[in-house]
């Protein structure tokens, strides 16, 4: 779900070039959390990582964020969209059933940001 703070950002890039677009995908420790367009934070956050592939198609942002072996080793379930490292603006967030990730996988999120004709 897009939130308030990530549709602003969207606003801004698209009207004045100013603002960041989304650089990272933040992993939050459980699915039970609620969402809100309201959000600026995502509950639970644990770990966040730079893109690892961003690729713009047809009306379309389409992001790969792949999480090793070594990286995130705990229960996930949920995910935040960001433009910072850390701090910065959250365009959007999302819950997911639980996984227990360990040493012997690997995880990997793809969001995709389509826009739609009006």
């Amino acid at each position: 779900m897009f939130v308030d703070t990530g549709l602003n950002g969207i606003r801004n890039l698209m009207s004045s070039g100013g603002g960041t677009p989304p650089t990272h995908l933040e992993l939050g420790s459980s699915s039970l959390i609620s969402i809100s367009s309201s959000d600026t934070a995502l509950a639970g956050s644990f770990y966040r990582k730079a893109w690892t592939l961003n690729t713009v198609s047809d009306k379309a942002n389409e992001y790969e964020c792949l999480f090793t072996s070594i990286e995130a080793n705990q229960i996930m379930g949920a995910i935040g969209v960001f433009n910072a490292s850390s701090g910065g603006t959250l365009f959007s967030e999302n819950v997911f059933t639980a996984l227990t990730k360990d040493a012997s996988m690997e995880v990997q999120f793809d969001v995709k940001f389509r826009y739609a004709d009006s």
